[in-house]
């Protein structure tokens, strides 16, 4: 009797230990991993070309913005990030701030080009999924 409960103890112990193994392929439902592929995390909030004027009200330059947002209901509470922006146009690369919303600004765009700018969040000195998103300038 004893040897059996003893059997029985080790069976339901080792089954206890045998899982699948985990597929890291399917692990795609993270926003914060490189290969998510659920719902964008960085969005298009607006794009727009606007004439400044100068002191006496003529026409001085023309601004082109393109206003992404971080859509922070797919994330964890207190998750802070910091952006890093690419020009796909001239590969110039730089960092912001960790606001929920960044404007990208181009002074005197070319009417009707596209401009794309790739957007990436840096969390905890990892990088998520870069977004990119094109706007035609146009008024």
């Amino acid at each position: 009797m004893k040897n059996i409960l003893l059997l029985s103890a080790a069976c339901l112990l080792f089954s206890a230990c045998l899982k699948d193994d985990l597929d890291p392929a399917t692990l795609t439902t993270n926003p914060l991993d490189l290969a998510y592929d659920g719902t964008p995390l960085v969005v298009l909030e607006h794009d727009t070309v606007r004439i400044t004027e100068n002191a006496q009200g003529l026409p001085q330059d023309t601004i082109f913005e393109q206003t992404v947002r971080v859509r922070t209901e797919l994330l964890s509470p207190l998750t802070s990030w910091t952006w890093r922006i690419t020009d796909l146009n001239t590969g110039q690369t730089w960092n912001s701030g960790s606001s929920t919303s960044y404007t990208t600004t181009i002074t005197s765009p070319q009417l009707g080009n596209t401009y794309c700018f790739q957007y990436t969040l840096i969390v905890q000195y990892a990088p998520t999924k870069p977004y990119s998103i094109c706007s035609v300038a146009n008024l």
